[in-house]
C-alpha cells in the first residue's frame, strides 16, 4: 500500500478533427497500463457520449509503476496478493478514473478551435539499454552499454491563431520505471514530471506524454524521486528549446 502521494496522476486528452471529418482523440493516462476489458468500456461509455468510434480513440498508458493497480492481468507485480480491502479500493479507483477520462475527453471535444500544428523532432539521452547480454544470452536487467535504444523525441504542437501554445504531444521510448519497487509512494515519474514541468511554462497549454517501443529501456540514472524530477525537468526543457525553433507544418 501506498504510503502518500508524491506527484498528481492525470488523465490528458487531445481531440482532432480535420474540415468536416470525424474527430479522433489521444487520451494519455498515468498508469502502467490499461487492461482490455477497461479500455473496452472506456471506449463503449465514448461511443455513448460522444458517439465515438473505436478507431477514433487512442488511449495511452504512461506506465509509471507508482501509481495504483487498475484490477488488471498484472497481478504478478505485486509481492503478496491484494486483500479484499484492497481490491474493493482499486475497483473504485478503476470506476473514478473512466468518469474521470470521459470527463477530459468531453472537454477536448468541447475546446476544439482552429491550430496550427507543427511537428518537430528532438533527442534526449537517459533511456538506457536494460537487457544485459552475456555471451550473446540475457543475463539479467542492468544497463547494457552498447543495446539499442531510440532517444528521438517526437513532438507535435498545437498553437491558436494568435500563436499561443495550447498544447503538445510527445514521445520517448523508455520505461517510466526511475523508481523501483522500493518506492512506495504515487508517483508520475518522469513522464508525469515533463508534463508538468511543460504545462507550468505555458499555463494554456495541455502537454501529453506517450511512450514508444522502450520495452528494453530504463531510465539512467535510476532508484531515486529525484532522478525522476531531473528526468522530467531536462525532457522538458529539450522540447522547450525545439518548440522555439521551426517545425515541419
Amino acid at each position: 500500500p501506498h504510503t502518500g502521494v508524491a506527484t498528481k496522476l492525470h488523465a490528458r486528452a487531445v481531440a482532432l478533427r480535420y474540415a468536416d471529418q470525424s474527430p479522433h482523440v489521444l487520451i494519455s493516462i498515468d498508469t502502467i497500463g490499461l487492461p482490455g476489458d477497461f479500455s473496452r468500456k472506456i471506449s463503449d461509455q465514448l461511443a455513448s457520449e460522444y458517439q465515438l468510434q473505436r478507431e477514433q480513440i487512442v488511449l495511452c498508458a504512461t506506465h509509471t509503476h507508482c501509481g495504483p493497480d487498475l484490477v488488471s492481468e498484472l497481478s504478478n507485480i505485486f509481492a503478496v496478493p491484494l486483500s479484499e480491502m484492497e481490491h474493493a479500493n482499486a475497483l473504485a479507483y478503476r470506476q473514478r478514473l473512466g468518469q474521470s477520462i470521459t470527463q477530459v475527453v468531453g472537454t477536448a471535444l468541447e475546446s476544439m478551435q482552429p491550430m496550427r500544428l507543427e511537428y518537430r523532432v528532438g533527442q534526449a539521452s537517459f533511456a538506457a539499454n536494460r537487457r544485459v547480454l552475456r555471451d550473446g544470452r540475457w543475463a539479467g536487467f542492468g544497463v547494457q552499454a552498447d543495446g539499442p535504444t531510440d532517444h528521438s523525441v517526437p513532438i507535435l504542437s498545437f498553437r491558436n491563431m494568435t500563436g499561443e501554445l495550447k498544447g503538445v504531444v510527445f514521445n520517448y521510448a523508455c520505461h517510466c520505471t526511475t523508481l523501483d519497487g522500493n518506492y512506495y509512494q504515487v508517483h508520475a515519474d518522469w513522464a508525469g514530471i515533463a508534463a508538468e514541468a511543460l504545462e507550468e511554462a505555458s499555463p494554456s497549454c495541455t502537454a501529453l506524454c506517450t511512450i514508444g517501443c522502450g520495452a528494453d529501456a530504463n531510465p539512467e540514472p535510476r532508484g531515486l524521486a529525484e532522478h525522476a524530477v531531473m528526468h522530467g525537468k531536462n525532457l522538458a526543457k529539450k522540447i522547450q528549446n525545439q518548440l522555439q525553433l521551426p517545425g515541419t507544418v
